[in-house]
């Protein structure tokens, strides 16, 4: 498990812990996301520095292990939170108001796939669960007009027909 943070507020200058967990600072920066109520999912980046060839090595250790593997499957949390609710140990005299409860929605994803690699910076691409290529949920496959959740009812006037879980029978 690797916990990094963008490190981008001017008042955090290195590591930060919430919730006991202590994220690294690292140059990420992560675009896409967003929240609407139709079409398509939203395909978020995630785009890491590669310093001193860091994400490399992670790359290369997982690779050995799965060929041609780069990460693909893997969960990516983004957790947000406010600075007042980071852990006391980020604090010179303490937080009052620690509390690792205290966030936004979490989001998941998982990393589809490897876009681009070089010696400054590694991009990948994100998806939700239900946007992975060769995926079904809840391991079947949807098809569009078929109930998956229909069965057979057998009854003495019309025999076997259709029962959906709707209670509709065809």
């Amino acid at each position: 498990v690797y916990r990094w943070h963008s490190g981008v507020n001017d008042q955090v200058t290195g590591n930060i812990v919430w919730n006991g967990e202590t994220y690294f600072r690292v140059p990420v920066q992560a675009d896409g996301f967003e929240y609407k109520n139709g079409g398509t999912l939203p395909r978020p980046t995630l785009t890491v520095a590669n310093t001193a060839s860091t994400v490399t090595a992670i790359l290369l250790l997982v690779n050995a292990i799965t060929v041609g593997n780069d990460l693909a499957g893997a969960e990516v949390r983004r957790i947000r939170t406010v600075k007042k609710f980071l852990d006391a140990a980020n604090f010179a005299s303490g937080n009052s108001n620690a509390d690792p409860y205290a966030s936004f929605p979490e989001e998941r994803y998982f990393i589809d796939r490897k876009a681009s690699e070089d010696r400054s910076q590694v991009t990948f691409d994100l998806a939700s669960k239900f946007d992975l290529a060769g995926q079904k949920i809840p391991k079947r496959q949807c098809i569009a007009n078929i109930c998956q959740m229909a069965s057979k009812l057998y009854t003495v006037d019309k025999g076997f027909s259709r029962f959906h879980s709707t209670g509709n029978s065809k």
